[in-house]
């Protein structure tokens, strides 16, 4: 027998016995895993009892989350850009679309944003400008059905990518331009 083994036998001897102290062993790696385990489990209760009185702190300082709290108001210009755009764009490409083009976690803010309670990100909202040029653009000349078929096929003239993966995940000044030219070619047509 090894001293891995002698040791693994101890401890599942101290284990088994379960004693009242780790000073009722001799064997001293039994006393040293024993203490061990109590220090991991006594570790485990503060930080359970720190999250608690976090959490409980938390919502004793503020009734509103910390990110509604320095919330500025939706200008009404804004609020009626807004509205006007998800009008044109909801029709066309549906909520989810339209709440991933405008970078929003759940549909749910798109409804927010109609009714001027959150706006979306400078950088969205030039998403959301764009994607409305192109269906305004679009809307001209193609139907309802092949206008949603057009933002959600690829174009080669796009890299390959569709306009609706372009205007989620990429800034618009990077490809605005193309996504517009390629727009007024496929309106052309």
């Amino acid at each position: 027998m090894d001293y891995r083994d002698s040791a693994i036998g101890a401890i599942n001897r101290g284990l088994f016995l379960a004693p009242e102290s780790t000073d009722d062993y001799s064997d001293p790696l039994v006393q040293q895993a024993l203490r061990n385990i109590d220090d991991i489990v006594e570790e485990a209760k503060a930080r359970k009892a720190a999250r608690i009185l976090a959490l409980h702190e938390a919502k004793q300082r503020s009734v509103q989350p910390p990110h509604e709290k320095h919330k500025k108001p939706v200008s009404a210009s804004t609020a009626h850009e807004l509205r006007d755009i998800i009008g044109t764009i909801v029709p066309l490409l549906g909520r989810r679309y339209t709440a991933l083009i405008g970078g929003a976690a759940a549909t749910g803010t798109i409804a927010d944003w109609v009714a001027a309670k959150s706006e979306p990100t400078l950088e969205c909202m030039e998403r959301l400008r764009l994607a409305y040029r192109v269906a305004k653009t679009l809307r001209n000349r193609l139907d309802d059905a092949v206008l949603r078929r057009w933002f959600l096929t690829k174009n080669d003239m796009l890299d390959g990518e569709s306009p609706v993966l372009l205007l989620a995940m990429q800034p618009p000044a990077a490809y605005g331009d193309l996504m517009l030219n390629a727009a007024t070619a496929a309106g052309g047509d």
